[in-house]
């Protein structure tokens, strides 16, 4: 099942939910204040009176500076102008509140189903050769070394969580490991959908990262995996 998310005043009736459980989603009402996208395949920034085109702005430069999960604005009465600014600023698509959720959710299940069909498998072997090897464990001060631009190693120290979630994903480059997976190997006990601790971790390995946070890729909806250059 796919999950979005959605930053609107409205909350939404048990049909409106059922209707997207019927399409494959799952639907998640989200704080403006602090949108966490891990986890997440896709967000709706629904317009309102308090959602300015300005604050919708902020809010998807926000979302592209972190992720770039899909983004699709609901308009009551957008104008051409206002679509545009939206699209060059990163967003997917603008749909007319009018009709969600059922065009939107036939629009967006078509842009899944073709991703899933088109998207090449990664190949471990090349993986291997590459993120593997460049990436350096020290399990003794629980810290990795990576390369920097100047072909130097560089040392980042890491706390017990994170050196535990690196370690299991170099153990096996290319391969997806499911949040349950990391969960239960991190904390030891049973998973019950706490992706979100997960997400957590690994937000902040990333931050350590900086602009080698490509290391780890989100394999949406399902978990992390170590990834090639």
């Amino acid at each position: 099942m796919y999950k979005l998310g959605i930053v609107s005043q409205e909350n939404y009736s048990e049909e409106i939910l059922s209707e997207f459980e019927k399409r494959g989603f799952s639907l998640t009402q989200l704080d403006k204040a602090e949108i966490c996208t891990e986890g997440l395949d896709g967000i709706f920034i629904e317009e309102n009176h308090e959602h300015s085109i300005s604050c919708i702005c902020e809010l998807v430069l926000s979302v592209r500076r972190e992720s770039d999960v899909f983004i699709w604005i609901l308009s009551k009465k957008s104008t051409t102008v206002d679509r545009q600014v939206y699209l060059q600023l990163g967003v997917d698509n603008v749909f007319n509140r009018k009709y969600f959720p059922t065009e939107p959710l036939l629009i967006i299940r078509n842009t899944f189903t073709r991703q899933d069909r088109l998207t090449p498998a990664e190949s471990e072997e090349t993986v291997t050769r590459t993120r593997k090897e460049m990436m350096q464990l020290n399990p003794r001060n629980l810290s990795i070394y990576i390369p920097t631009e100047d072909n130097k190693m560089k040392e980042i120290s890491l706390t017990k969580l994170e050196y535990r979630i690196i370690e299991l994903l170099h153990s096996s480059p290319g391969k997806t490991f499911s949040y349950k997976e990391i969960y239960e190997n991190l904390w030891d006990e049973p998973y019950n959908d706490q992706h979100y601790r997960v997400a957590n971790v690994v937000f902040h390995i990333r931050e350590k990262l900086g602009n080698q946070s490509t290391y780890i890729k989100t394999v949406r909806s399902k978990g992390y995996m170590l990834t090639k250059i």
